[in-house]
Parts: C-alpha cells; structure tokens; sequence
C-alpha cells in the first residue's frame, strides 16, 4: 500500500521490482500525472534508484486500527477506532 498523504493505493509493480525492495515507512517515487495508472514508473531510492512499472492500481480507503484483545478462542480481535469507537472483528477461512 502508497499513500501520497491524502489518498491511499494498492499498487501492484512489474517484474523488475520485488516484493523485497519495499518496505514499511519508506518514500517510494511514482511518476504519475494525477493518480498511480499502469505504466507509471515507480522509483525506489536508494545507493543506485530502482526503477519498475505499475501494473495495476486501486485507491482504498484503510483506516488504522489499535488491537485491544484478542480472544484465545474463536478467530476474534477486539479493535478500536482513533475516536475510541470500538469493533468486534472475526477473521479466519471464509
């Protein structure tokens, strides 16, 4: 997942990257006129830039959530939101 601070994206990237390449909190560099589009290159910084492409990319709308509990039975986490509004979520196969 990218986010350019206002919108967040799921961004799928060619072979010429792999999943290694990223990681978490890192500023990445996507060469897009308006939103992340297939074909926009995607520039990872670093002691030489890595260079790929887009493959596909969707906006989302991912909230942060803090874990509360988490039931030792039943696939079930209890998670609030930044307002202090909280959810049951179960999880699992299905």
């Amino acid at each position: 997942m990218a986010t350019d601070g206002i919108s967040q994206y799921v961004i799928e990237h060619d072979y010429n990257c792999y999943d290694s390449d990223f990681s978490d909190g890192a500023t990445i560099y996507i060469d897009s006129y308006y939103t992340p589009s297939y074909g926009d290159k995607i520039i990872i910084p670093g002691h030489v830039n890595k260079v790929c492409e887009v493959t596909s990319a969707d906006e989302v709308n991912i909230k942060r959530y803090y874990v509360d509990h988490v039931f030792d039975l039943g696939n079930k986490i209890i998670v609030t939101d930044k307002s202090g509004t909280q959810f049951l979520v179960e999880y699992g196969i299905g």
